[in-house]
């Protein structure tokens, strides 16, 4: 009886060191983007960071780091603009590419889903006037990986773009002139959509589908 109890007492006493609690640190970027990037393990992801500027093309759960493409060596994470003031905003969220867009005004597009159901969520939170059968449209699209309304009080018609399309063959030249251009992303000055130099979207357009997950981040 009296080894019983040593021996649980032993126990007792060791659980608090063996168990200890390790602390939890929060992740770096890289760390976010794979993590991300394991939760789709069989197909392509983006990962945008708002506050680095930058954009993460991932394949089968990890991070690509070049890619040759048009006769261009594209480098990942590449430079981003993102949308400029409160009316800009570019939204944060995960979001999947809801379509793919060449004759949009800008050169090709890749539409983002939005607003998500999270984005409905936090609006009915908010208060915004949003009707009932405008959320159920927005929820809907969502689980349907289809393209949500963008006539709902939220608004909508966010994606990763060039250049505006007047402009294409004249930054087309340019980058050819200048592999490393960085004409698009000099500066933020979108309505709040992702835009990339004409090479890295030309890279993503051609290599990723409707329905791919992107994550976007402050």
């Amino acid at each position: 009886m009296v080894f019983i109890v040593f021996v649980i007492g032993a126990a007792a006493f060791l659980a608090p060191a063996y168990y200890r609690k390790v602390p939890s640190y929060p992740l770096s970027l890289e760390g976010r983007v794979l993590t991300f990037a394991a939760q789709h393990p069989f197909r392509e992801c983006l990962v945008v960071s708002k506050s680095r500027h930058l954009i993460y093309y991932c394949s089968n759960g990890f991070i690509v780091r070049s890619a040759k493409w048009g006769g261009f060596d594209i480098e990942f994470p590449a430079p981003i603009a993102i949308g400029s003031g409160k009316q800009n905003e570019t939204p944060v969220g995960e979001y999947f590419i809801s379509t793919k867009n060449p004759d949009s005004r800008y050169t090709l597009f890749l539409g983002l889903s939005y607003p998500n159901i999270a984005d409905a969520n936090n609006a009915v939170e908010l208060g915004y006037r949003l009707s009932p059968s405008d959320y159920r449209r927005i929820v809907t699209a969502n689980i349907l990986k289809t393209e949500p309304p963008v006539d709902t009080p939220l608004g909508g018609t966010y994606g990763i773009h060039g250049a505006p399309t007047y402009m294409k063959y004249a930054v087309d030249r340019m980058e050819k002139a200048d592999p490393d251009l960085i004409y698009v992303t000099k500066k933020d000055d979108t309505r709040g959509c992702v835009a990339v130099e004409h090479r890295v979207l030309r890279f993503l357009y051609a290599n990723i589908d409707i329905g791919t997950p992107v994550l976007i981040l402050e």
